[in-house]
């Protein structure tokens, strides 16, 4: 599966997290051609339906207590779904510290900061989903990651300066 299906709509990103997000993404991914169903975020209990998705796009959740959140992002990493298929989890920056110590390290499971720009969510996806497909050298993804990281540094330094 190329990129270009992807972006033709052969195939669907899947987006679970807060309902207002989840809706102003999949108007702003489908302006960029993807093909985007919303999963319902509640009742945590109940599987995530990730039949033809090349892509879990996970977005933060306030209604949420980070324990909870955290206990449903444990489960969901060992379903045999996602096992298959990237996932990216959106991350409100202060929350980051905390979750990142208890994260397990997994090849499929990628972070970005939110907010972000919407060109560089776009970026993220199509990187994640060209090497999940084999179509994008491993290097390349880690570069994004460099920036990514780099990106997140900056951010917190200006908050930092900003609130301090």
């Amino acid at each position: 599966m190329s990129v270009t299906e992807i972006s033709s709509g052969r195939s669907t990103l899947a987006i679970w997290g807060d309902s207002v997000v989840g809706q102003a993404l999949v108007l702003l991914l489908r302006s960029s051609g993807y093909e985007v169903k919303v999963l319902p975020a509640l009742p945590l209990g109940r599987p995530l339906s990730l039949k033809g998705s090349s892509l879990l796009l996970l977005t933060p959740t306030p209604q949420l207590s980070v324990k909870e959140r955290q206990a449903f992002l444990d489960s969901l990493r060992n379903t045999a779904e996602t096992v298959t298929i990237p996932v990216l989890e959106l991350r409100v920056l202060a929350e980051e510290t905390q979750v990142e110590e208890s994260a397990t390290r997994d090849d499929s499971w990628h972070y970005v900061p939110w907010p972000c720009r919407i060109e560089k969510l776009e970026q993220w996806i199509k990187a994640l989903i060209s090497c999940h497909y084999g179509e994008l050298e491993a290097k390349d993804l880690e570069a994004l990651r460099a920036w990514n990281s780099e990106h997140y540094q900056q951010s917190l330094a200006a908050l930092f300066a900003k609130f301090c």
